[in-house]
């Protein structure tokens, strides 16, 4: 049910959570994309946030997980989630730096690199860290190339995927060091939209990424 206004999204064994407009419903351009996994040339989604910070395949950009947007629109505005893998050893502060550092390494090498015709900019950059001691990065920037104009607001974590319990197998021992994750909430609407007087959906956008939560996720159990 509805809670001032907004609903959560809490996949069964996914491992993650956040809120979101009660209005918004599952976006149906992100589930079309899903079903047609090969066609990425005109993503609305900017790169994923593992592009380029630890992804074991960059080239490949993993589609979201889940992702709301209001009804009937072309999902320029919406809130989604990506699940991707991450090299062992990953952490945010020691692979991307202080939160503005990574903000800005991350435009400079993933949103707009030299010679894309997009332009970035970096507007504010923070940390947190959960009650379990998982940190989070949150960062909001705007990005403009041909067509469009946009501002995102982005909340990264990175997460162990554990073994379920049981026998070990011969292929993992039991001390086997867990896979990583990195797990990535962006919220994005056009700049326009964001910046219009009152904020109400500025503010929607800001509380998805405040509510993002992750936790481990056991292995073979997933949301999808």
């Amino acid at each position: 049910m509805p809670v001032r206004g907004s609903k959560r999204c809490a996949p069964l064994g996914a491992g993650y959570e956040f809120t979101y407009p009660a209005a918004w419903l599952a976006d149906r351009t992100v589930a079309e994309r899903r079903a047609a996994a090969g066609e990425r040339a005109r993503s609305l989604d900017p790169p994923s946030l593992s592009a380029g910070v630890g992804s074991s395949s960059p080239s490949s950009p993993p589609l979201p997980d889940s992702a709301f947007g209001p009804p009937d629109t072309a999902g320029e505005t919406n809130v989604s989630v990506v699940v991707a893998p991450i090299m062992a050893g990953f952490t945010l502060a020691a692979s991307l730096g202080p939160p503005r550092e990574g903000l800005e390494k991350y435009l400079r090498t993933v949103i707009a690199p030299p010679g894309s015709p997009r332009e970035a900019l970096s507007l504010a950059a923070s940390e947190r860290v959960d009650a379990s001691g998982t940190p989070y990065y949150t960062w909001e920037y705007r990005v403009v190339g041909p067509g469009f104009d946009r501002t995102n607001v982005s909340c990264l974590a990175a997460r162990a995927v554990v073994r379920p319990p049981g026998p070990p197998s011969r292929a993992a021992p039991p001390n086997a060091t867990p896979r990583l994750e990195l797990v990535t909430l962006n919220a994005q609407a056009p700049t326009a939209d964001f910046e219009r007087a009152g904020g109400k959906l500025r503010e929607a956008l800001r509380e998805a990424a405040t509510s993002f939560l992750v936790k481990e996720r056991v292995q073979g159990r997933t949301g999808l």
